[in-house]
């Protein structure tokens, strides 16, 4: 093959994969519900204040100050409260048809979270903290890190996973496990009613159950706003893919022109 059209080939495939990745990524709603709530994009960006709320891409992180909380919405109905000092980054928000994939990484503070029952093998929903990896496929939970680094999960709603040093335990609603560092998390064990019930308040304040605003919806973007995007993400990866293939055709087709004028005939 010619090198002009292996060029032409790879520099169509890297636009194309920039393209999908770019039309999959999701913008992550910040409401804040006190002053001091603060946004930066990337580790070596400067903080900035929130004005009442925001919008942020993956890449950027949240924090809240003393006595400060923030609301995050995110896709059709995950909805996720960060408490005082809290510091949370969105590494991956990414959605494509029905599948949803969200990373979050939180280094300090608690949270609590609702999310929908993820509909497809692909999709994912994971908090990674100093300690451990919490995923759910559609639950309410809470992440506390203690300031000695410790990170307690807690299950609210339907099951949630959580991994450290190669080991993994599964957390039924009302169940509570411990990660000390560099320690596997701890058997599973009921957490107090009281706790349970004050868990259940908080996210019904945030979220109320998918039974009674329906499944797929929520505090996060409307059913037809997503519908909406999802539609144009696939139609911008049909005309990327459109561009590619009549670059392909138009190198061969000089290809092999130049093939011909570069033939010399017995006659």
């Amino acid at each position: 093959m010619p090198q002009h059209l292996k060029s032409a080939i790879m520099l169509m495939l890297l636009i194309f994969t920039a393209s999908i990745r770019a039309s999959a990524e999701q913008l992550v709603n910040v409401k804040e519900t006190a002053d001091g709530v603060q946004t930066r994009a990337g580790e070596t960006a400067g903080w900035k204040d929130v004005d009442k709320e925001a919008s942020v891409k993956p890449g950027h992180t949240v924090k809240t100050g003393a006595g400060a909380k923030a609301v995050l919405t995110w896709f059709d109905g995950y909805v996720l409260r960060m408490d005082p000092l809290t510091v949370l980054e969105i590494e991956t928000a990414e959605a494509m048809g029905e599948t949803r994939k969200t990373t979050l990484k939180m280094t300090s503070g608690r949270i609590v979270a609702r999310a929908p029952k993820l509909k497809t093998k692909d999709s994912s929903f994971t908090i990674q903290t100093p300690t451990a990896v919490t995923g759910v496929r559609g639950t309410a939970f809470e992440v506390l890190i203690t300031e000695d680094n410790q990170t307690i999960v807690t299950c609210i709603e339907d099951a949630v996973f959580v991994a450290a040093e190669a080991a993994e335990v599964i957390l039924e609603p009302g169940f509570t496990t411990t990660v000390i560092p560099d320690t596997p998390p701890a058997e599973p064990a009921p957490a107090p009613q009281e706790q349970i019930d004050l868990l259940k308040k908080e996210v019904e304040a945030i979220a109320p159950a998918e039974e009674e605003t329906g499944a797929d919806s929520g505090a996060g973007a409307p059913a037809d706003s997503q519908d909406t995007a999802d539609k144009a993400a696939e139609q911008a990866q049909e005309n990327v893919q459109d561009i590619i293939q009549q670059v392909i055709d138009d190198a061969v087709d000089q290809s092999t022109q130049d093939s011909m004028e570069d033939y010399n005939y017995p006659y």
